[in-house]
């Protein structure tokens, strides 16, 4: 079991920084081992030598990885850290599934990438590099879950479907260390932006891949300038590079407004149906309740009877699903604070 806890006094205002490292030893690609552990040496060594409060997970399986994650996911809620840097280096992929990036643990157990960031929802801010290769079947661009921090930024270090060295980590490493030389709050968001935009530019010089960036629209829309600057140096689209609970809540919202639309049309249905029927049985008990009766006539309007009372039972089907999907709506809008 290889994990690092480095607990430092002094706190680096409200902030804490995670990194999770996966060798996968024995896989082909096993060269890639010692530049992974020097990056988490120089992660180690940075932010310590700065004061930052920073743990490293390391090649860890499915037990001792979540068990870990969740004390450091409580810890962070109990101490209201409000600022949470992630960093993955290692093998990973883009699971053609949930169209989210994964890596395994040392057991081969697949993670996905909100199945660590779901630990730390309650910081204001979240920052995610993850570097690994975005190799997939899928054949659209990745369709992130809900992160519902208020201010969240993923970076890759490659562009969805190619391989990786992970060789931005190194340079942004390289950058932190000089950012925080000259006292820069690289928790800042602001300064966290400048920070990946030097850190894109040594990358993209060395020539060693294309990163991609998403943020939240609270990130874009709060410097909205320094962002177009990244977008322009990773050649994404600005649709390209959005994602997240912002975009949620309007789907939610759209959602919201289009089923109780069918569900009041529906309701209306339902009320003509049971009006229908009614009608339908007033007029066979008046045809039963003559003394000359037409069998004829009475044997229609039993059908139609029938015939009723089956769309309407339907109609009351569908009229319940409707109320479901929207309770499993409002139940959302409500965690995410729409409601």
């Amino acid at each position: 079991m290889n994990i690092y806890i480095v607990y430092l006094q002094m706190s680096s205002k409200n902030s804490i920084a995670i990194m999770i490292a996966n060798t996968s030893k024995g896989q082909k690609t096993g060269q890639f081992i010692p530049v992974i552990d020097e990056y988490v040496e120089d992660f180690q060594n940075i932010f310590t030598n700065y004061g930052i409060e920073n743990y490293v997970l390391k090649d860890l399986n499915k037990d001792e990885f979540f068990s870990t994650l969740k004390e450091l996911g409580d810890y962070v809620k109990k101490k209201k850290i409000g600022r949470v840097f992630l960093i993955h280096n290692g093998h990973s992929s883009e699971s053609a599934t949930n169209k989210l990036a994964q890596f395994k643990l040392a057991d081969t157990t697949d993670v996905l990438l909100t199945d660590i960031t779901k630990y730390f929802k309650d910081s204001k801010y979240l920052y995610f590099l993850f570097d690994g290769c975005r190799v997939s079947k899928a054949a659209a661009n990745p369709n992130y879950q809900v992160i519902p921090n208020q201010y969240f930024v993923l970076s890759h270090g490659v562009q969805f479907t190619c391989g990786s060295r992970g060789y931005l980590t190194d340079s942004f490493l390289n950058k932190l260390d000089k950012f925080l030389s000259i006292n820069v709050d690289i928790f800042d968001l602001k300064s966290y932006l400048i920070l990946l935009e030097y850190a894109y530019l040594d990358y993209l010089k060395e020539d060693k891949g294309i990163p991609n960036i998403y943020a939240n629209r609270n990130v874009r829309n709060e410097y909205p300038e320094l962002y177009q600057e990244l977008l322009d140096l990773t050649g994404q689209l600005e649709e390209e590079a959005k994602f997240t609970v912002i975009n949620e809540m309007a789907q939610l919202r759209r959602d919201f407004n289009l089923y109780n639309e069918l569900l009041s049309d529906k309701i209306s249905e339902c009320d003509i149906l049971e009006s229908d029927l009614e009608y339908n049985e007033q007029r066979l008990n008046e045809l039963m309740a003559r003394k000359k009766r037409s069998v004829k006539e009475i044997s229609k309007f039993a059908k139609l009877d029938t015939a009723i009372r089956q769309k309407l039972y339907q109609c009351k089907e569908m009229e319940k699903l409707l109320n479901e999907k929207i309770d499993e709506i409002e139940n959302r809008m409500k965690e995410i604070g729409l409601l």
